[in-house]
């Protein structure tokens, strides 16, 4: 529903706005819209309805699922019924529509977003003697660890890529 849609934009972009994060609200008509739209554009959170054209929200979120595993997905539904389906597609929230509560749900949601994305944000510094490399700590992968000897398997470009590095893991923890 446009009308709706437009409200839950307003709402997104006025709580961000209160906390100071400045936001990209894209609105689509459709699904099929939506998926089209993520093969341009790499997008953090998708609020989805199920009751869509064509393919209902559900549809659209197993499709995002293949697309992008990290997605947060947040239903906003009038239909308590789908629930159960929406995570299994690994919805974050599934908020029913009921407009006198709508913005404190979506606030809500976002917050636990926003908690999210603070620890994947987070940088983690390895250095030692000789070598010095800042990543974020969502590209870290795992680390070995042998004999004072740390290796660090970065993501990069779809690779997980090894990082040798001196000293003992309870410093990096």
């Amino acid at each position: 529903e446009k009308i709706f849609a437009e409200d839950e934009k307003k709402i997104i972009k006025r709580y961000l706005e209160r906390q100071l994060i400045d936001v990209k609200v894209d609105v689509f008509d459709s699904g099929e819209q939506l998926l089209s739209g993520m093969m341009r554009k790499r997008y953090d959170l998708v609020f989805l309805d199920v009751d869509m054209p064509e393919m209902n929200g559900v549809e659209v979120a197993q499709a995002i699922r293949q697309l992008d595993e990290e997605i947060k997905i947040i239903f906003i539904t009038s239909y308590i019924k789908y629930s159960l389906e929406g995570y299994k597609v690994q919805a974050h929230r599934y908020i029913l529509k009921e407009q006198t509560t709508l913005p404190d749900s979506i606030g809500e949601a976002l917050d636990s977003f926003l908690e999210g994305r603070a620890f994947q944000d987070c940088m983690v510094e390895l250095q030692d003697k000789f070598r010095y490399k800042k990543v974020a700590i969502r590209d870290l992968v795992y680390v070995e660890s042998s004999l004072h000897e740390l290796v660090f398997y970065i993501m990069e470009e779809g690779e997980a890529n090894p990082y040798p590095f001196r000293g003992r893991l309870d410093e990096y923890q």
